[in-house]
């Protein structure tokens, strides 16, 4: 897993540039979709607080601002999160990225040691090209937290025990508990889309390396609604981004995304 030298990390020249404009080409882009029904002032409040964002003020508070803020949760369980806020809605020209990093954790069971050098390319998350509604509140998390063994403090004379490795836990906002067991295919990662609304017209994308990933045949992006359920899968649509794969599938909704390889 990557551990980050910056508690809050810095925003990203690419947030709308490269995938987001190969994804959306074609895609319904420019359309006006500006989600669901208008938000009650309390279910807004409770995703700022639940994707740990803060209201913005000053222009971004404003019609026609936003905020974007990448950071990555320390406390157990450890995530990468991205929060999106827009107070008073707008109309974006540009295709607008919330993304948290991507891993491989096919085959991963029991304790693990995270992996090594992370590209700034491997990402998964929601493209929206479409109008942010007033009240917009909404995050990408990671769907597997990671939980780290409990500290041991050292004492002058004593060895300490040896530390056992790190654990998934695959859990959102509405489950402690995702069943990923149960998707047909081998989960490579997930997250969790949390919002205030739809966006149809947007994109579920994952950036998945070449040199893990001969190609894209089998690929499926399967997607669980907040209230649970069976998964719906998809075979993804591919781009090919040179030294990686962007696979993706159209619209985003509240709920969890994770994408699988076939079973070997």
């Amino acid at each position: 897993m990557t551990q980050p030298t910056d508690k809050i990390r810095p925003r990203r020249a690419a947030i709308a540039i490269g995938l987001a404009a190969t994804l959306l080409a074609g895609c319904g882009a420019g359309e006006q979709d500006t989600g669901t029904a208008p938000v009650s002032d309390a279910g807004y409040r409770e995703i700022l607080a639940y994707c740990g964002a803060e209201e913005p003020t000053g222009g971004p508070a404003q019609r026609g601002g936003w905020t974007l803020a990448p950071r990555y949760h320390y406390d157990s369980p450890a995530y990468d999160v991205t929060s999106l806020v827009s107070p008073s809605g707008s109309t974006l020209n540009e295709a607008l990225r919330v993304q948290v990093d991507v891993h491989d954790y096919r085959g991963v069971t029991g304790t693990f040691i995270g992996a090594g050098y992370q590209e700034p390319e491997w990402k998964m998350g929601v493209i929206l090209g479409t109008a942010l509604p007033a009240r917009t509140a909404a995050c990408v998390a990671s769907l597997a937290k990671v939980i780290a063994p409990p500290y041991v403090p050292a004492m002058p004379g004593v060895t300490p025990p040896r530390q056992p490795g790190n654990t998934l836990s695959w859990r959102s906002k509405w489950s402690p508990a995702v069943p990923v067991d149960t998707v047909p295919g081998a989960v490579i990662d997930g997250f969790e889309y949390v919002s205030t609304f739809d966006a149809p017209a947007g994109l579920v994308f994952f950036t998945l390396s070449k040199s893990r990933h001969a190609g894209t045949a089998g690929l499926a992006i399967c997607y669980q609604p907040p209230a649970g359920g069976s998964w719906d899968c998809a075979a993804v649509e591919t781009s090919d981004l040179g030294k990686d794969w962007g696979v993706s599938r159209r619209g985003a909704r509240s709920g969890v995304y994770v994408v699988a390889a076939p079973k070997a």
